[in-house]
């Protein structure tokens, strides 16, 4: 993956601020077959967190409001961590 160092640090960064037990939610989406929340449960783990969930949800009916890039993200994600 890359870019997978900037992943790390932004983990490594939000587990030094949580108090035991803190939750964060990331909202992520899944793109060209490319599932972001998979493919960063790795680096979620090694950081100490414990992966709660991923949930999907799908988004390709949704309104269009004029972006560009809009469509090549066919669903969104919510991956929950609790620090350990």
């Amino acid at each position: 993956m890359i870019g997978r160092d900037i992943y790390i640090s932004i983990f490594e960064n939000i587990y030094s601020m949580l108090k035991p037990g803190g939750i964060v939610v990331f909202h992520l989406g899944v793109a060209h077959h490319k599932d972001m929340g998979k493919q960063l449960e790795p680096y979620a783990r090694q950081a100490g967190f414990e992966v709660n969930n991923l949930i999907y949800e799908d988004v390709r009916n949704c309104e269009k409001h004029g972006i560009g890039d809009q469509g090549s993200t066919v669903k969104h994600q919510y991956l929950f961590l609790t620090k350990c």
